[in-house]
């Protein structure tokens, strides 16, 4: 991917990236990923402009994060009380592939 990159010598780099996943990825560094790689070398050695783009508007990871400890309370309760929340869970899903 980089000699594809090196070839077409951007000046600018648009890269379709959760905004919450920019600072982990380019400041903190913290993730690494094929396409972070490549930008990153690249701009070692080149000026580039590197603009994330948020095509959807998504929750923060911190959300995601919030609504798996949710499901998990959920269903340690729905056990408790002899209601099979995976189950649910399961039908749910197989309706949404049919609709």
């Amino acid at each position: 991917m980089y000699r594809i990159i090196e070839a077409i010598s951007p000046e600018v780099i648009f890269e379709e990236i959760l905004s919450s996943y920019f600072d982990k990825d380019y400041l903190h560094k913290s993730r690494s990923t094929l396409e972070t790689d490549t930008i990153n070398r690249y701009s070692e050695t080149h000026v580039v402009k590197h603009i994330p783009i948020d095509l959807y508007n998504v929750p923060s990871e911190t959300f995601f994060q919030n609504r798996e400890n949710m499901l998990k309370r959920i269903e340690g309760l729905t056990d408790i009380n002899g209601f099979n929340f995976r189950k649910r869970i399961t039908v749910l899903a197989l309706h949404k592939e049919y609709i």
